[in-house]
C-alpha cells in the first residue's frame, strides 16, 4: 500500500467523523435551544415573582396607611362636631341669635357621621 491510499483513507475517515459530529450537533440543536429558552423564561418568572411580592408588600403598607388615615379623619370629625356644639351652646348662653349656619354645619356633620 502506498502513502497516497493511506492518506486518502485517513481523510475519508476524518470526513466521516466530522460529518457525523455535525449531524449530531444538528440533531441536538432544538434541545439545546429549548434548554436555553427554558432557563431564560425561568429567570423572567422568578423576576416577576419578586416584583409581585414587592407590589403586594407595598399595597399592604398603603392599605395600613389608609386605615390609619381613616381613623384620624374620624377623630377630627368628632372633634369638629364637639367644637360646633360648644360654639352653639356658647352662642345660646351669650344670647347671640345668628347661628343658622352653625346649625346647618352641625346637622350636615352629624348626618355624615351617621352615614359612616
Amino acid at each position: 500500500m502506498n502513502i497516497l491510499s493511506i492518506l486518502q483513507t485517513i481523510l475519508a475517515s476524518a470526513n466521516i467523523i466530522i460529518i457525523g459530529y455535525g449531524f449530531y450537533k444538528f440533531l441536538n440543536k432544538p434541545h439545546s435551544t429549548l434548554e436555553e429558552k427554558t432557563k431564560e423564561l425561568r429567570k423572567r418568572v422568578d423576576e416577576h415573582d419578586l416584583k409581585i411580592k414587592e407590589i403586594e408588600s407595598a399595597l399592604k403598607q398603603g392599605n395600613d396607611r389608609f386605615r390609619k388615615q381613616d381613623d384620624t379623619n374620624e377623630v377630627v370629625l368628632i372633634c369638629t362636631l364637639a367644637l360646633v356644639d360648644f360654639e352653639l351652646s356658647r352662642c345660646a348662653h351669650d344670647g347671640y341669635e345668628h347661628t343658622a349656619d352653625l346649625l346647618k354645619a352641625r346637622d350636615a356633620l352629624r348626618s355624615h357621621l351617621a352615614s359612616k
